[in-house]
């Protein structure tokens, strides 16, 4: 079973995986180019400090965002607003104006810090939507400092990462810990930042 703390709204952050997801959002955009690689979030760097960035394996350097068509945006996509990378709650679309252009609204949610974020945008302009990739660890040993000991499937450790900020989680995943219940750490970045986001019991 998994446990998640991202927002207890109704509308609030899901488990990437069971939302829309991000490369498909992306495969949409680009394949109706004529050229063009193609960006999948699983060539992202798993392993980096908050200090270093993404490069993906397409050749094109160091990115963190991709552009992409307000107007194609769904709820549970994500996108940049202010600079903060974010997942969508909320999405509408007004009708286009005599001289204008038709606009999304976007209600969002900051998926480290949960602040709500809003945004406007004439739907055939392009936006900033952030690569966004999930990792479950093994939790080996939680330090009194906070400090996390993890183990990825390929037995290779890392020691970088301390319990997230949000209070409820972090008590959690340690009170796990402390029972001696096997548990896995998912690990969401973004944006150059990687945060614990949520944990699952391991099946044996």
């Amino acid at each position: 079973f998994f446990f998640f703390f991202f927002f207890q709204a109704e509308d609030g952050i899901r488990d990437a995986q069971e939302s829309r997801g991000l490369g498909d959002v992306y495969k949409r955009q680009v394949s109706t180019q004529s050229t063009g690689s193609l960006y999948f979030i699983e060539t992202l760097t798993t392993h980096m400090s908050d200090d270093e960035v993404f490069e993906n394996a397409g050749g094109v350097g160091s990115a963190l965002v991709f552009p992409i068509q307000a107007g194609a945006l769904k709820k549970g996509d994500f996108m940049c607003i202010k600079g903060h990378p974010c997942k969508i709650i909320e999405i509408s679309v007004s009708k286009t104006g005599k001289h204008g252009h038709a606009k999304a609204s976007i209600v969002a949610i900051d998926i480290f810090t949960k602040q709500k974020l809003e945004d406007m945008a004439p739907t055939t302009h392009n936006v900033d939507a952030p690569f966004v990739k999930s990792v479950n660890y093994s939790l080996m040993d939680v330090r009194e400092d906070g400090q996390l000991s993890l183990m990825d499937e390929e037995n290779n450790m890392r020691e970088d990462l301390n319990l997230p900020k949000d209070e409820e989680l972090a008590g959690e995943i340690r009170k796990q810990f402390e029972d001696g219940k096997e548990i896995q750490l998912t690990v969401y970045s973004a944006m150059g930042h990687e945060q614990v986001l949520a944990y699952k019991n391991e099946s044996r």
